[in-house]
């Protein structure tokens, strides 16, 4: 079904004022949404042909390990944004379709930095200058067969934390990522506890001499907000099971009740993406006003990468805790040693006064 720019922009409109206009009826809302769902699944041959670019990319640096997810954004997120951004066109929303590329250190990941320069427009680079929040990851985009689609690349480390701030947004029904609502005491110690988390990661990452004192705000928030604790108890949800998926290329459909810590996961084979979408779809409108169940399609290319990609759909916070002990770990043989050292200087001074005497 061909729709123009002005279909959408006016499907977008609706979409973001539905709520707050009363004059807008459910049969013109349907309609944007069915419109909104035509135009995101339009997005998926653009991507398709980024995600081969990427491929080429990576086969030719030798970068091994690197984990490449993709995902149209979902209907819920694209409210959310078209609100955040009264004045935006949904036509010129730039990360309707976005793909992932996660690699192991900052050496391949400048390594790839270098092999994008030519191929991709350079939107932010927040590793250079990172978010208010620590946020830290480099975003680009292109545009293909007139569909934008959005590419960021990062390291493990990096997405390790990004992901656990959406496990906190997620279990916490927090607004972090966002930054919406977030005036509550609660909210603004988590912010903080993930600004410094994310500074002294950088520097670990980067394998920089690591700041005592921001070692030691970092842990007083990470004791007083409990956070081996909370993350403990982000139970994992059910794993799939590859006996489910006939094809390892393909998509998934993820419905995920946080209430009740439940998940169910739905197949589609490659050429079956109209069936996925339109499932999608209404999945969507089914669950479109329960904070408690997130519903996502994602693609890739076998089932241990959605995992790795996606980690906030499995509140998988593994990875962010052994950071977290490691450092905990030199934090202490820091704090030790300076209890060392204070003794050892309060003994002196008092050899010195008997020694005056």
């Amino acid at each position: 079904m061909k729709i123009s720019k002005n279909q959408v922009r006016k499907a977008g409109d609706i979409y973001r004022n539905y709520r707050v206009d009363t004059s807008i009826s459910q049969e013109d809302y349907t309609k944007a949404l069915e419109i909104i769902t035509i135009f995101r699944s339009h997005h998926q041959n653009s991507l398709d042909s980024i995600l081969q670019t990427i491929d080429k990319s990576l086969k030719k640096l030798k970068i091994d390990n690197a984990i490449v997810a993709h995902r149209l954004k979902r209907s819920i997120s694209i409210e959310k944004k078209l609100k955040r951004f009264p004045k935006m066109s949904l036509d010129r929303m730039q990360d309707i379709a976005g793909c992932r590329v996660i690699v192991k250190n900052y050496k391949d990941l400048r390594k790839l930095q270098k092999e994008f320069r030519d191929k991709f427009t350079l939107r932010h680079n927040y590793i250079k200058h990172p978010k208010d929040d620590g946020y830290r990851s480099i975003h680009y985009s292109t545009k293909v067969d007139g569909y934008f689609v959005e590419i960021q690349i990062r390291t493990q480390m990096q997405h390790a934390w990004a992901t656990a701030l959406e496990i906190v947004d997620i279990f916490e029904k927090k607004s972090l990522k966002t930054k919406e609502d977030i005036q509550d005491n609660n909210s603004k110690l988590w912010m903080e506890f993930f600004k410094i988390c994310s500074a002294v990661f950088q520097k670990y990452e980067f394998k920089n001499d690591l700041d005592y004192n921001e070692l030691k705000r970092l842990f007083y928030y990470y004791n007083r907000l409990k956070i081996e604790k909370k993350f403990s108890a982000y139970k994992e949800l059910p794993p799939l099971k590859n006996s489910a998926i006939s094809k390892k290329d393909g998509y998934y459909l993820i419905l995920i009740d946080l209430f009740n810590r439940k998940a169910k996961y739905f197949s589609f084979e490659k050429n079956g993406f109209k069936e996925a979408i339109e499932n999608y779809q209404a999945l969507e409108e089914l669950y479109s006003t329960n904070p408690d169940i997130v519903v996502s399609l994602v693609a890739v290319e076998d089932l241990n990468n959605i995992k790795l990609a996606y980690p906030n759909f499995f509140a998988d916070s593994q990875k962010f805790l052994e950071l977290l002990k490691s450092l905990e770990y030199i934090y202490k043989l820091e704090k030790e040693s300076r209890g060392i050292v204070a003794i050892a200087v309060d003994f002196a001074l008092t050899l010195m006064g008997k020694t005056q005497k």
